[in-house]
């Protein structure tokens, strides 16, 4: 079967994120991936014989979200924890509201329909966090990809017994990681870790969510311990022995820490630990939406890309998130953090991503070789913008007036 002919793209602005912006520049793109981009007088000169199409919106590579539990998005109207409380008690409310007996079409339902909030917002990946095994592979082609990571949880000696047992059963394809070191032994942190590495799949943990996790351990108390010893899981195995300064301290001594190592949401964590996440090429995902519903704080970013790491962006679920959406996240970051570049921003959004999940070969940026799948984004006063600098493009994209709409432009497979 002949492969179908090469086809280009022409747009007023192309937003490559891993090169200067584009002005009236153009993309070729066949079946495999993109082919060229550049000037579009540059490339009608050099690939003169194929059909060109016109799009009129701002074209961007498509957005990767690192963190989501879709298997939680019926959950609605979770109410934040008192100003004075702690996120244990938003824990114990979510657990409480898991006893629920819901129908299950009401959960399908509810997953299918953030499925395709995440794709109206123009996300082609996302690594979902779940506690029921399924196929890390949709069943086709259609977008977005969804990268499964069956979520563990394990305080007690029985209870990691129990688990490693269970994913013994597990097929290798599916990917398991630990929910939290408040949550997840040493013992299964690690057998996990060795797993992850075995399998070539990537390890992620919430991590420095709240600076009570800290308080356990270093001291071995504060709610996270009364929590545990409340439900009957504390049994004084959780923790090894020996002295932790913070939750990236934990992880670096008990040696799962690498550049395979995914960390979210990365709050309460001190100067000293983001070197040692950069040291280790330890990859990052910041939820801060979800951070400001738990009340947990904002995360350093400042200093996080001071040492060159680029954190992903993740949703987080409905249960912590009320607009578990990409461009809400983005514009949250920015409230927090008005110094930092809206392109840097959007780079986490996509490039960040990308590097997270180890997809940077796919996704991420524009340019030769990756795939042959981006966005348009139609805005209302594009002629205006499209002779101004280059902050104040991110800045209008981001969280200007004019955006309007996002066009998938994906010719050769199924949106």
């Amino acid at each position: 079967m002949a492969m179908p002919s090469p086809l280009v793209y022409t747009a007023p602005l192309i937003l490559p994120i891993g090169s200067d912006i584009i002005r009236n520049g153009a993309i070729v793109v066949d079946s495999e991936g993109i082919l060229d981009i550049g000037s579009s007088a540059v490339i009608a000169a050099a690939w003169k014989d194929c059909e060109t199409v016109a799009l009129s919106g701002v074209v961007i590579p498509p957005l990767i979200n690192c963190h989501i539990h879709l298997e939680l998005s019926h959950v609605t109207g979770m109410k934040q924890p008192p100003p004075d409380g702690s996120m244990v008690d938003w824990i114990e409310a979510l657990l409480a509201d898991r006893q629920l007996e819901y129908d299950d079409k009401v959960i399908s339902r509810a997953k299918r329909d953030m499925i395709e909030s995440q794709k109206r917002a123009g996300v082609v990946l996302m690594a979902d966090i779940g506690n029921l095994p399924v196929d890390r592979h949709p069943p086709d082609s259609s977008l977005p990809e969804i990268y499964s990571i069956v979520e563990v949880l394990a305080p007690t000696r029985q209870r990691t017994s129990e688990i490693l047992q269970q994913i013994s059963a597990l097929p290798e394809r599916q990917a398991v990681s630990p929910h939290a070191p408040y949550s997840t032994s040493a013992d299964l942190l690690i057998a996990l870790k060795n797993r992850a590495g075995a399998n070539k799949q990537i390890f992620t943990i919430h991590l420095a969510e709240t600076g009570d996790e800290k308080t356990l351990l270093s001291l071995k108390s504060g709610p996270f311990r009364k929590f545990l010893e409340k439900r009957e899981s504390w049994d004084n195995t959780l923790l090894p022995s020996g002295d932790f300064s913070g939750s990236v301290d934990y992880l670096d001594k008990l040696g799962v820490l690498d550049e395979k190592t995914l960390c979210v949401h990365c709050v309460h964590v001190n100067d000293e630990e983001i070197g040692m996440l950069a040291k280790h090429g330890t990859k990052v995902c910041l939820c801060p939406g979800s951070n400001r519903f738990l009340r947990t704080g904002p995360a350093p970013l400042e200093k996080m890309l001071a040492t060159g790491i680029l954190p992903g962006i993740g949703t987080d679920s409905r249960a912590s998130n009320e607009d578990p959406n990409m461009w809400g996240e983005m514009r949250i970051l920015h409230a927090h953090h008005p110094k930092v570049s809206p392109s840097v921003l959007l780079a986490m959004a996509t490039l960040g991503g990308a590097r997270a999940l180890h997809r940077e070969s796919d996704y991420g940026t524009l340019e030769k070789g990756k795939k042959p799948v981006f966005l348009e984004i139609e805005m209302d006063n594009l002629p205006e913008i499209t002779g101004s600098t280059e902050r104040e493009i991110f800045e209008e994209l981001i969280y200007g007036n004019g955006f309007r709409n996002i066009n998938w432009i994906h010719p050769f497979e199924k949106i």
